[in-house]
């Protein structure tokens, strides 16, 4: 390393230290130790006697229930065939007499003739035919909402199958002919520019009356006047005939009048 002094400029040498090898011998020896002296205090602790649960006075004399029944005999199973088990014949366990060399009797197995029997009924049913018959018959169990649905869906489809195609209903033609009613009778309602002040239209009804009455005395009268003789030249037949005639005048000027569409009549005060 360089380095100024009094003297001068100089060098310094270091030596560097050596590393201590490590001893992995006593390193073992340590572990191997500890191990030891905590399978040691494993064990004594195992030697001690359990400590006893903490019990009340009161129940101290009781004796346990459950001691009882591991001292006791135990009752036999009840004989019931649970699933998954054999439903053949039972196998024979070797009895107490019997050594556990001694041969096993044999076990009585189902023939060939009868398997060969049960597989031929087997075939005989047609269980696709009997799940397809029961699918049939099969009710499906609705809740009562979708039941209210298909109650009212079924309805619609009803009402629409039953309403005629291309024909109007009664209540439009009615609703119709109540609109032409209402309009006629607005316009009616409305004045009529055509009528002169102090006047008003004749219902058609009455001119008709009245134009059919004119008529008839107009035939009337013509038939009067046909009735007279040609060659009286007496006053009294002159002033019958030349009132005949002014009465059929009359007359033929109101058949003009009420001939028309439309008859003013003077409104009396």
């Amino acid at each position: 390393m360089l380095h100024v002094n009094e003297n001068g400029i100089g060098f310094t040498k270091f030596e560097k230290k050596e590393a201590k090898p490590k001893n992995y011998m006593n390193e073992n020896l340590k572990k191997v130790h500890q191990i030891q002296k905590l399978v040691r205090s494993k064990t004594l602790e195992s030697q001690e006697p359990p400590k006893e649960l903490w019990k009340s006075k009161k129940f101290q004399d009781v004796p346990s229930r459950f001691r009882e029944q591991s001292q006791n005999e135990p009752s036999a199973p009840g004989n019931y065939l649970r699933a998954h088990s054999r439903s053949g014949p039972p196998t024979r366990l070797p009895s107490e007499n019997q050594s556990v060399d001694g041969s096993f009797e044999k076990l009585s197995l189902t023939s060939a003739d009868d398997l060969k029997e049960t597989e031929l009924l087997r075939k005989d049913v047609d269980f696709v035919k009997r799940n397809s018959r029961a699918a049939k018959h099969h009710q499906q169990v609705r809740p009562p909402s979708s039941l209210r649905e298909l109650s009212a869906k079924k309805k619609t489809e009803e009402d629409f199958n039953k309403y005629k195609k291309g024909v109007i209903p009664k209540y439009l033609k009615e609703r119709q002919a109540q609109w032409v009613k209402d309009e006629e009778e607005r316009v009616a309602s409305l004045p009529d520019p055509t009528v002169p002040p102090g006047h008003k239209v004749l219902p058609d009804s009455e001119r008709v009356e009245t134009l059919e009455l004119l008529q008839k005395n107009q035939r009337d009268l013509l038939q009067k006047i046909q009735k007279l003789p040609l060659s009286n030249d007496s006053v009294r037949a002159q002033k019958r005939r030349q009132e005949l005639e002014s009465k059929l005048a009359e007359i033929d000027e109101a058949v003009k009048i009420f001939s028309r569409s439309k008859v003013f009549v003077k409104i009396e005060d």
